[in-house]
């Protein structure tokens, strides 16, 4: 019965402290990054701010305690959209792409590229 009782009494082990704080410092770097750092960056963030810990413990707390870093989405141009009454351009260069005479004919293509505006 002594035993039982003097193991609930114990004080709070140094490794145990020590998980806890590097917890705190992981979710506040993982939060900082909009949850984008997963345990290699997350380390590497750790150790930038001088932090000592390898990255299979901080790989473990955050599985632990469910910490993931949220997956960027691909970028996929939305290139046309046909669904409107909008008049419809004429299609003036009707296939010939040589012209008689200099500035007659201008030619143009989009390069798509991912804004925050969408």
């Amino acid at each position: 019965m002594t035993t039982l009782r003097s193991f609930g009494s114990s004080p709070e082990s140094a490794r145990s402290v020590s998980n806890r704080q590097l917890l705190d410092d992981v979710r506040r770097i993982h939060a900082e990054h909009h949850k984008r750092y997963g345990s290699p960056r997350v380390h590497a963030a750790l150790r930038a701010e001088g932090r000592t810990a390898s990255r299979g413990r901080v790989e473990r707390l955050m599985r632990q305690h469910g910490i993931r870093a949220l997956a960027g989405r691909r970028f996929r141009p939305c290139t046309t959209d046909s669904r409107h009454d909008l008049p419809i351009a004429p299609n003036l260069l009707k296939q010939q792409f040589s012209a008689a005479l200099p500035n007659t004919v201008w030619l143009a293509d989009i390069t798509y590229l991912p804004t925050g505006e969408g």
